[in-house]
């Protein structure tokens, strides 16, 4: 094991040489701190805040396609599709309904109550529409019908 002040060099023969760094010091033998600059301030192009985003709680009915090679039940299945809905933020209870298989995937009606973190202003309420709009970006999700909107407050 070699020390860490010393550095690995060839000489002409191919011969690894180890020479010892040399360290700064001051005068009376002390090693130098690091420089620092002055503390940095918050930026936010670097540093994330801590946002409390509101939550809605949704009961919806959705048909999902969930893969034939997913592994573990459809219920599972079914559950990861949702889950992976970007403003979903937990999935309370789900419960299928219906299902027509297909060549790749099984479409599966599911009756689902979950928490969505809304995206909203704190005067502004999220409707229906709003809510179907969200749940239909999901990859895999293809009809929604929303059946129940509520404040469900900030995250514990």
């Amino acid at each position: 094991m070699r020390p860490r002040s010393a550095t690995a060099e060839r000489n002409r023969t191919g011969i690894r040489l180890l020479r010892r760094r040399r360290e700064r010091r001051h005068s009376d033998g002390s090693v130098p701190l690091p420089r620092t600059g002055p503390p940095a301030e918050f930026d936010a192009r670097r540093e994330r805040m801590a946002i409390q985003m509101p939550r809605v709680g949704v009961t919806a009915d959705l048909r999902v396609q969930v893969p034939r090679n997913d592994q573990g039940t459809l219920v599972d299945g079914a559950q990861s599709v949702v889950e992976r809905v970007d403003a979903v933020d937990a999935v309370e209870d789900l419960g299928v309904t219906a299902v027509r298989p297909d060549l790749n995937t099984v479409h599966t009606d599911v009756r689902v109550d979950l928490t969505l973190a809304a995206d909203r202003d704190a005067d502004t309420e999220i409707d229906a529409d709003h809510v179907a709009e969200t749940l239909r970006e999901g990859f895999g999700v293809q009809r929604v019908d929303v059946r129940d909107v509520r404040d469900v407050g900030p995250p514990h």
